[in-house]
């Protein structure tokens, strides 16, 4: 499946709050493997180039942790007022 396609999807999940748990774990998954290769900052040597790739290290970071907890919300609170489905998966 395209990324683009991947990420279409996954927005959509969350914007039309269709099974929105899902959409955010599906933001999450993409994250986690763009932020390594594509932010390695441990292998670059040049000081201004490290700090730019760890910017982006953390930045992709505190996205990962933003959809993990729109995932725990989503998924702890059940069916929310705005959602037009409820969650795909219940952690309560």
């Amino acid at each position: 499946m395209p990324t683009g396609l991947y990420l279409i999807l996954a927005s959509v999940s969350l914007i039309a709050g269709i099974w929105t748990d899902i959409g955010s774990l599906m933001i999450a998954a993409f994250l986690v493997p763009t932020t390594l290769l594509f932010h390695p900052f441990w292998t670059v040597s040049d000081p201004a180039a490290r700090r730019t790739q760890v910017s982006g290290f953390y930045r992709n970071l505190t996205l990962i942790g933003a959809a993990l907890a729109l995932f725990a919300l989503f998924a702890a609170a059940g069916h929310v007022p705005f959602a037009v489905t409820g969650p795909a998966l219940n952690l309560r």
